[in-house]
């Protein structure tokens, strides 16, 4: 059964991604890691941003922060938590 076919079956079954999961031989977090995806993929989900991303935002902010007079960049890290 492909990604695709095991979150059709999570979505439509009207089961709970676990007892899905079991069904398939696959692991309840990997199921809902494609559900989540497939959602997303449909602009249907909101995907937050990944780690390297928020990384490579944050030289950004804190020279943003540094012109408007704002600073610490440990504040800028906190808006992006």
């Amino acid at each position: 059964m492909s990604k695709r076919d095991a979150v059709a079956l999570a979505l439509s079954s009207g089961k709970t991604a676990t007892e899905v999961a079991r069904d398939l031989s696959v692991s309840p977090e990997r199921l809902r890691g494609w559900v989540k995806q497939a959602k997303v993929d449909r602009g249907e989900g909101v995907r937050s941003p990944r780690r390297h991303e928020r990384q490579a935002v944050i030289p950004m902010l804190g020279r943003c922060g540094r012109l408007s007079g704002r600073g610490r960049k440990g504040r800028i890290r906190s808006y992006l938590a």
